[in-house]
């Protein structure tokens, strides 16, 4: 398995503005609202661009978790991304590379705007070599059906 094999994507259009789309993403801890894993989380310092970090906490049938992020991109209205750096228990250096980036692109079309979002992993980190690849295998299919729902329910949000 190749690294460059473990990622996900989608899209939609949303009948609303960039700006609009691209204010509710990058407020971070609203991604609670809409993500079929991160229930919400809270920011590390009043800062919200490159580089301001963000605590995730993350739910789902088998665990619970906190994660680290850092925003890596901030270019309103069309890209914000952030890095994973890992679990509050083992977090990757903040000056470091992350293990993996989420990232959301905003371009407006006819009847609103394009909502791209995309997940790969940057590096394995041990905890993900040792996974194995029928683990990550399966990890990068569950991200794709996460970034399916994030995106219907983005879209029930702004839309209904």
């Amino acid at each position: 398995m190749q690294i460059e094999d473990l990622h996900a994507e989608g899209s939609t259009v949303i009948a609303a503005p960039a700006d609009d789309l691209y204010a509710f993403i990058s407020d971070m801890p609203r991604m609670g609202e809409v993500s079929p894993v991160c229930v919400g989380g809270r920011w590390e310092s009043d800062e919200r661009g490159v580089g301001a970090t963000f605590v995730g906490s993350n739910v789902t049938p088998q665990r619970s978790w906190e994660a680290r992020m850092r925003v890596a991109v901030a270019d309103a209205p069309h890209e914000f991304a952030w890095d994973n750096m890992g679990g509050m228990e083992s977090p990757l250096p903040l000056e470091g590379e992350g293990s993996a980036r989420w990232t959301y692109r905003f371009t407006p079309v006819e009847g609103g705007t394009r909502v791209e979002e995309s997940w790969r992993i940057l590096r394995l980190t041990p905890q993900l070599e040792a996974a194995g690849p029928d683990v990550l295998t399966a990890f990068a299919e569950h991200n794709r059906g996460g970034i399916q729902e994030t995106l219907t329910a983005l879209k029930a949000r702004f839309e209904s």
